[in-house]
């Protein structure tokens, strides 16, 4: 398994298209909502390919000098309870740490809750967030 930090145009496409396999066409989110101004040449996406299969992807944005978000974590479906979530989420913490930050926040489907839990995420059932999809808020300092 290869962890990639997305920097060239098929990367990207690669991200692109797991997102769409995973949200869009597995739980039915309409496409002009899974992607938002975020997304684009300077987000910062990590890519995991096992033997140049796009698997997995997640996207991490700034806050503050401080606080980092991991976005859009996704798994394609034959890969999931492999351990492969586990490895991007670890490899996502790396990276976050690189830019300074001391605390993790991570909103999640709330059927994601206890597998952030496992990680050591913390959840604030307190935070409500706006969605269609039940969502949770969890963060985990470094």
């Amino acid at each position: 398994m290869e962890i990639v930090r997305v920097e060239e145009t098929w990367q990207r496409a690669a991200v692109y298209y797991i997102r769409i396999n995973v949200f869009v066409k597995g739980q039915n989110i309409p496409l002009k909502l899974e992607f938002d101004e975020k997304d684009g040449e300077k987000a910062k996406y990590l890519l995991l390919l096992d033997d140049k299969e796009p698997i997995a992807t997640a996207r991490l944005q700034l806050v503050d000098d401080n606080t980092a978000k991991i976005e859009r974590v996704c798994v394609v479906q034959d890969y999931q309870g492999q351990g492969v979530g586990r490895i991007l989420i670890q490899a996502m913490e790396v990276w976050a740490k690189e830019y300074g930050v001391k605390k993790i926040i991570i909103t999640s489907q709330v059927q994601a809750q206890g597998f952030y839990e496992s990680l050591d995420y913390i959840v604030h059932p307190d935070i409500q967030l706006q969605s269609s999809i039940p969502i949770v808020y969890t963060e985990k300092i470094l």
